[in-house]
């Protein structure tokens, strides 16, 4: 027998492994009812991680989640091909053959994971699967992820899930907030939009007490309603809430709500810190700084403490600026901040550290706040703490002793907090410079788009409960995309945040410089916030 020409040999062989590869049977296994492995054709239907696959097993319908999904090889008939001896360097071009054997290798997609429950005729529900093998499995149909949504009743609506009906919202437990909560996610991945839409809901569907430290002015319109979502719903609710909604913000705002404390109702230690004394370097200060704190009453005015000082102190007080820092009260009117804090009337406090001139003044506020939360801990009223940009507030590496001791008391919330109902919500977009033993002490994720791969091997060591499968994912989600696990949820679900009820504050800078010169009037009124998700998804 004559000898095919090469090229024609490996087509030949490809056609048969595509053939052999395309028979494959998409089948599912489980030896313990709880999870399973499948395989199927390479070329067949898609099957992202995490999403959802139908299992008949026999009976009920099974609804399973996709954990891991690899490429795994087998090995395949071996065929017999004729060779020429020329082509094997054994003889002449003769014509002679041999018959040389072929191992085929092919190829098929393996995954694992979890069995959900089961997809009655009534809906869906939980269920203590049997162990199975070799059930045929399907992708589940939107309809059929929606009727699990669905299985979910009351909760907070937070956006649909990527693989379920647009219609059908994924919903959050309430009482998983008792748990501190970790967002992160890089510039541009809807972060301030998702987190808004989440105390939005936080605010309709339960009585939790909130303060939010908003070092961006991105929350400072949480109680306004958006004109785009007049005809939502929700509408009329949100407005009865929205109305105990207090912003605090600086004089220099404008806001009938002012944020404003006096010097002496920082601890001592604070006010040290604030004016920079160091217990050893500056003995003869600190000795008569402390000296004079304990000699004027708690909840002094900045000018009664600069009054009773001495010269130099004064002097050091001057210099640094810090008698010019609008967030002292003088004779302002209006409620400090310690009397909002014992205000009974508000559901919502939004702290708007942007609007301060100094960062030094935004560090005060959130050591006040802090302090004097947990010196009422044992009052023990549910509140969770929303703190954006965490990584400012409690780093890895504080800066000074001021930022040092705000971290201190963020770590012993962490800690400690939840049994007096302090419960943390950090948002972050670098969790490597978030403080260990902060981020440690959470136990529900919410992952957004990140690309660096250092960062997600961080979350991936602290968050091990969540299959790493699931966090790879988050280098392709779109805007407003996230991955949700914890307490939150029932199981580790992908989403993406629905429309948000009240204005967003903040915002990118608008991008008409990038239109050519022409097209810059055109241009002009439009906007480019990274964060905003409200035109991808609508009807929440």
């Amino acid at each position: 027998m004559a000898a095919q020409p090469l090229q024609q040999r490996i087509a030949g062989i490809r056609a048969l492994r595509a053939q052999l590869e395309d028979g494959v049977e998409p089948l599912a296994l489980s030896v313990d009812g709880h999870s399973f492995t499948l395989q199927a054709p390479l070329r067949g239907e898609r099957l992202p991680v995490g999403g959802y696959v139908r299992i008949d097993a026999g009976g009920e319908p099974l609804l399973g989640q996709i954990l891991v999904r690899a490429v795994a090889e087998r090995t395949g008939p071996e065929i017999g091909l004729a060779v020429g001896v020329q082509e094997l360097g054994l003889g002449a071009a003769d014509g002679t053959t041999v018959q040389v054997g072929q191992r085929i290798m092919t190829r098929h997609v393996a995954g694992e994971g979890v069995l959900l429950g089961a997809l009655g005729a009534e809906g869906f529900h939980h269920v203590e699967a049997a162990p199975f093998a070799d059930a045929p499995f399907g992708v589940a149909t939107p309809e059929e992820v929606g009727r699990y949504l669905t299985a979910a009743a009351g909760g907070l609506a937070v956006g649909p899930a990527l693989a379920g009906p647009p219609d059908v919202p994924v919903r959050l437990q309430a009482k998983g907030f008792s748990r501190h909560t970790f967002l992160c996610g890089q510039s541009g991945s809807g972060k301030t939009y998702s987190l808004g839409v989440m105390l939005e809901q936080l605010l309709l569907e339960t009585s939790l007490r909130i303060i939010v430290l908003d070092p961006n002015s991105d929350y400072i319109a949480l109680g306004d309603l958006d004109d785009r979502a007049r005809e939502d719903p929700r509408a009329d609710r949100y407005r009865q809430v929205a109305d105990r909604v207090q912003v605090l913000r600086p004089v220099t705002a404008g806001s009938p709500h002012v944020l404003q404390l006096r010097m002496g109702d920082l601890s001592p230690d604070a006010q040290a810190e604030v004016m920079g004394l160091d217990p050893l370097v500056d003995r003869e200060e600190y000795a008569a700084f402390r000296a004079t704190v304990e000699a004027i009453a708690a909840g002094a005015t900045a000018q009664e403490l600069l009054a009773g000082l001495s010269e130099p102190l004064r002097l050091r007080l001057r210099n640094l600026g810090i008698m010019e820092w609008e967030v002292w009260r003088a004779e302002r009117r209006g409620p400090l901040l310690d009397d909002m804090l014992d205000d009974e009337s508000w559901r919502c406090l939004v702290l708007d550290l942007g609007s301060l001139s100094t960062p030094d003044q935004q560090w005060v506020v959130t050591e006040r706040l802090l302090e004097r939360l947990w010196h009422d801990r044992a009052a023990r009223r549910p509140t969770l703490i929303v703190i954006d940009e965490a990584h400012n507030i409690c780093p890895a590496e504080p800066e000074d002793g001021l930022q040092a001791m705000i971290t201190a008391r963020c770590v012993q919330i962490a800690g400690e907090g939840r049994k007096y109902g302090l419960y943390l919500f950090l948002a972050t977009q670098r969790p490597v410079k978030l403080h260990p033993n902060v981020l440690s002490q959470c136990e529900n994720l919410i992952l957004m788009r990140m690309n660096s791969r250092g960062d997600l091997a961080h979350v991936q060591e602290v968050f091990s409960m969540v299959p790493a499968g699931l966090l790879g994912e988050a280098t392709t989600f779109g805007l407003g995309g996230c991955l949700l696990a914890g307490r939150i949820i029932d199981s580790p679900t992908l989403a993406r945040s629905g429309a948000r009820l009240s204005r967003e504050g903040g915002g990118d800078v608008p991008a008409t410089w990038a239109a050519p010169p022409d097209d810059r009037l055109a241009a002009g009124t439009e906007s480019d916030s990274g964060d905003r998700t409200g035109d991808v998804v609508a009807g929440f």
